[in-house]
């Protein structure tokens, strides 16, 4: 049996849609959904409602809403979910969530559909919104990878030139110990002639006075 989409009813005052769903076999549907609504287990919303319903003696049904699909189950039914929605909102129904229907979540493409009234919720209109949401999602998937690829990318040209930094200090502060190690050894020899070369004893003190000043820098 080919597909059809299909309503479950809250016989109320003023009956009204409280779940969309397609299936092949409408009898066997129903079965199923009075059975599954028995199991306390079963915990999705729509099993809690008929529950609540059934505890206040309300009775529901399953029906048929359109037995021929027009370009597809999942657009056709996304189609009159939105159809039943939009006709719950206007009226004021809610449920969990503050959801129109109770196989609606929170967060997800249905919801953003109801948002603008404007969107065209016929199954073509639907499968169009859909194939947009999905190419908007693949591109900012794409800017996310390239701007990940970028961030990657910089961080390790800084990554570099933080190495080539410190090589280069590196190579200043190697220079300095050495030029200091060759005073200290000037310094020792002068001292042994004094005082034919005070001046120059001087003069060496001064120069290691600069370069311990100067490698004192590397240890900040």
């Amino acid at each position: 049996m080919s597909k059809v989409i299909y309503t479950l009813i809250a016989e109320t005052i003023e009956p009204f849609v409280f779940y969309v769903g397609q299936t092949g076999d409408p009898i066997a549907r129903e079965r199923q959904h009075r059975s599954a609504a028995r199991n306390p287990n079963h915990t999705e919303y729509k099993y809690q409602l008929i529950r609540f319903l059934e505890s206040e003696g309300v009775s529901w049904q399953l029906v048929v809403v359109a037995d021929t699909i027009q370009l597809d189950p999942k657009n056709d039914e996304y189609s009159f979910i939105l159809h039943f929605a939009r006709e719950n909102m206007d009226r004021g129904i809610a449920f969990y969530d503050k959801l129109p229907l109770t196989n609606m979540k929170a967060g997800v493409l249905l919801e953003e559909m109801l948002a603008d009234r404007s969107t065209d919720i016929s199954p073509h209109g639907v499968k169009a919104f859909r194939e947009q949401k999905a190419r908007k999602i693949r591109y900012e998937r794409e800017q996310n990878r390239r701007t990940d690829k970028h961030a990657h990318r910089l961080a390790s040209v800084l990554q570099e030139m933080e190495e080539v930094k410190e090589e280069k200090r590196q190579k200043q502060k190697d220079s300095a110990l050495k030029k200091l190690d060759r005073k200290q050894r000037e310094l020792r020899d002068a001292e042994q002639m004094r005082p034919l070369r005070e001046e120059y004893i001087r003069q060496l003190r001064v120069d290691i006075d600069k370069l311990t000043s100067y490698l004192n820098l590397f240890s900040e």
